[in-house]
């Protein structure tokens, strides 16, 4: 971080008739505020590596972040229309079918999470409850109503064939 000098003389225009002097005093009056106001506003955290758990962290870099965001998993992989195809049609656990489903509710949850990560000001994405448990804890957003937005919110990205449903093509590159 870049250290600035302030020095403050109150008395160095007095008498002098400079203006020259109180501009400039000014302007260094106004650096230093400015200085110090940004430096208080972004705060800057980190993970110390011993409490790293890569598991509970979906998006952004542990080691420097300014404003993370905690997600409920669980919720928003519930939200994917594979889940709700898998409740609705009840297809048992284990079957491939399932594993499917399951597969691609995964992966659409991830791009959501990757999105809101992109599009917006939040540079660390955990589990909920995570970075509070950390010593000391670290205030979080809730932002799992946000991915959940960004997964179903009829954006073309989410729509996109993922490569799973490709037609099978023979030899002469026709499709079957």
């Amino acid at each position: 971080m870049a250290q600035m000098r302030c020095r403050i003389d109150p008395l160095a225009s007095v008498g002098t008739g400079e203006r020259r002097g109180d501009v400039r005093e000014k302007a260094r009056v106004a650096a230093c505020l400015v200085l110090a106001a940004t430096t208080l506003l972004a705060a800057t955290y980190s993970i110390p590596e011993a409490k790293l758990d890569p598991r509970k962290l979906f998006w952004g870099k542990p080691s420097s972040f300014e404003k993370p965001g905690e997600i409920r998993y669980d919720k928003i992989l519930t939200a994917t229309p594979e889940h709700e195809t898998i409740t609705k049609q009840k297809i048992k656990s284990g079957t491939g079918k399932y594993w499917v489903l399951a597969s691609r509710a995964s992966t659409r949850v991830k791009k959501a999470i990757s999105k809101v990560g992109e599009k917006t000001d939040y540079d660390l994405i955990a589990l909920e409850g995570y970075l509070a448990s950390l010593d000391p804890p670290i205030p979080a957003e809730n932002i799992t109503d946000l991915v959940i937005t960004a997964m179903l919110g009829k954006d073309k990205d989410n729509d996109k064939d993922d490569g799973d449903n490709k037609r099978e093509n023979d030899e002469d590159g026709k499709k079957k």
